[in-house]
């Protein structure tokens, strides 16, 4: 009989062994340690990069051409809103695991003909969103580094040329920017911890996996685009 996994050497398991690590949690499924791990992680670069976002939308704001009076109440209001902010973190997360949990699930149940429990769903997709974990210090580290958002990024927009500001991105440069580096590395996840709770071949789980990623990728930058297209004309 294998041992049991400690929750350390279960996260160390998700980037080096993530077969085996989603193995015992098919077996067992838990999600609280990823989650608080997150919640804090998420939290400590909120926190971290808070005089950054201030800075960020009032230069946007002031290139927008915005009176100084309007630009010193959004500033005050992102100030008091922060604490609230923080406070979001969890309960958006847990919204966006409970979507995507829901989402895998009812295809994977109804649709594709496999058998297992909600709980295990959702505890893959949040083992899976461990992979942020290195994202968040990368993206932190530039950011603190530069000094502002701008330019900080693990998609493939970083293959394109540098979008200036108060420039409208193209819908190329949206596409790019919807292709990150450490989601990719979560769909993959997603392929084997499927896999393994639906008993599923990995062609077939991948098939799903590929579909619902590139439908979201599509459906976000078409209405972004047409959004951005219906603003500019508006305030022509």
């Amino acid at each position: 009989m294998e041992k049991k996994k400690t929750l350390f050497e279960s996260f160390v398991c998700i980037f080096t062994k993530p077969r085996n690590a989603f193995e015992a949690i098919v077996q067992k499924p838990h999600w609280l340690f990823p989650f608080l791990i997150l919640v804090v992680l998420m939290m400590g670069m909120q926190w971290a990069i808070r005089d950054i976002v201030v800075s960020d939308t009032v230069r946007h704001l002031q290139n927008q051409g915005l009176d100084p009076e309007k630009i010193e109440a959004i500033q005050n209001q992102i100030i008091k809103m922060r604490f609230i902010n923080l406070a979001m973190i969890p309960v958006t997360l847990g919204i966006v695991w409970l979507l995507l949990a829901g989402v895998l699930f009812f295809i994977g149940n109804t649709l594709m003909g496999g058998q297992t429990h909600f709980k295990t769903i959702f505890s893959i997709v949040a083992w899976a969103e461990l992979v942020e974990v290195p994202g968040i210090f990368i993206k932190t580290f530039l950011i603190l580094a530069k000094g502002t958002f701008q330019g900080v990024t693990t998609s493939l927009v970083v293959l394109l040329p540098f979008l200036q500001e108060g420039e409208n991105p193209s819908f190329f440069y949206r596409l790019f920017s919807k292709i990150d580096l450490f989601t990719g590395w979560k769909m993959i996840l997603w392929i084997i911890g499927l896999s393994i709770a639906y008993r599923f071949p990995i062609p077939k789980t991948t098939r799903l996996v590929l579909f619902l990623w590139g439908f979201w990728i599509l459906a976000s930058v078409g209405l972004s685009y047409w959004l951005g297209h219906l603003f500019r004309f508006s305030s022509v």
